[in-house]
């Protein structure tokens, strides 16, 4: 991912996050699977503070009024402070 970002990191504008664990669990919550949000959140945010937004994609996540987005958002935010 680190490389796809590098070869695109200008023309990416928006981004769906999600976790993912193993070769078929992706859509997680942020996390509770493997992905390291720090280092792409500074990879995606090295140029473009002000140019990308992001949003969570988590499977179901749209259930009991969006508290696994909600959920995700909140520990995206606290895994990008520590950045």
């Amino acid at each position: 991912v680190l490389d796809i970002i590098a070869i695109c990191g200008e023309a990416i504008q928006h981004v769906h996050l999600s976790d993912a664990a193993g070769l078929n669990s992706e859509g997680l919550e942020v996390g509770y699977g493997s992905v390291d949000f720090e280092k792409i959140h500074n990879s995606l945010f090295a140029n473009k503070r002000d140019k990308l937004t992001l949003i969570p994609e988590v499977w179901q996540g749209h259930h009991d009024g969006g508290s696994k987005f909600y959920s995700s958002l909140e520990r995206y935010a606290s895994i990008i402070k520590r950045s």
